[in-house]
């Protein structure tokens, strides 16, 4: 699997939301490592769907107030 690697073309121009993507970037990356157990993945998924749908819901809710453009 390709290396999913932050850049800064990828910038919404929020900080937070941009940290958010940086890390959903990193728990991408993370399920590319050889050595991870299933254990580990399973995990690994979980945190990214709860960061997921928590960045979706700040996303939506800065939308609604003209936070992003």
């Amino acid at each position: 699997m390709t290396r999913l690697v932050w850049s800064d073309e990828y910038s919404v121009g929020d900080t937070e939301i941009d940290r958010q993507h940086q890390e959903i970037f990193s728990l991408i990356d993370r399920l590319d490592d050889q050595d991870m157990d299933a254990s580990a993945m399973s995990v690994t998924f979980e945190k990214l769907d709860i960061y997921v749908r928590e960045h979706f819901a700040d996303e939506e809710e800065k939308d609604e107030g003209g936070g992003l453009s």
